[in-house]
């Protein structure tokens, strides 16, 4: 019995040792430092009215310039580098700073310094078929990719030429 009693202690004790030895590790994920290089150049975007959005990616910096609202609305944003699991609450307010981070493969997700995780608006990058036609388009999508706000283009003229075309598979959020 007492052999018994030493065996099951002898266990337990082999057991529960090696929790006190193990070393822990925490790695903690950073947003980007610069913008992927296929999103680094002016997309446009055509909504019949002869203005054209542009969305401008550079290796630090975004702005959007909505030239089709009754005034032109611009949103600048300059890159900054910060810990993903941060609260937004503690962080020192810096309006025009922002963080993106690639979410899933093909997704970058841009959000205000400010503002929490899954707020904000992601783009993409693809090629998408327009009338037997290959083209690349940058796709800006909501937080949680469930509605298709607009699509931009590489050139004014191919802007121009597909307008706003809807691609199959998206679930546009205006009725244009």
């Amino acid at each position: 019995m007492r052999r018994k009693r030493l065996a099951i202690l002898t266990v337990v004790v082999l057991a529960i040792l090696p929790l006190g030895t193990v070393k822990r590790t925490v790695i903690t994920a950073k947003t980007l430092s610069q913008y992927p290089q296929k999103y680094q150049r002016t997309w446009y975007h055509y909504d019949n009215n002869g203005k054209f959005d542009t969305v401008e990616f550079t290796a630090k910096s975004f702005k959007a310039v909505d030239r089709n609202s009754p005034h032109r609305l611009t949103d600048t944003m300059t890159l900054h580098v910060r810990s993903v699991n941060s609260r937004f609450f503690k962080r020192s307010r810096h309006p025009q700073w922002g963080a993106a981070r690639l979410v899933g493969k093909h997704h970058l997700r841009l959000t205000g310094w400010n503002q929490p995780e899954y707020t904000g608006a992601n783009y993409h990058v693809e090629q998408r078929r327009y009338q037997q036609q290959t083209v690349t388009v940058l796709t800006q999508t909501n937080s949680v990719e469930t509605w298709t706000y607009e699509h931009y283009f590489t050139s004014q003229s191919l802007a121009k030429l597909i307008g706003n075309a809807h691609f199959p598979g998206d679930v546009y959020a205006t009725s244009y």
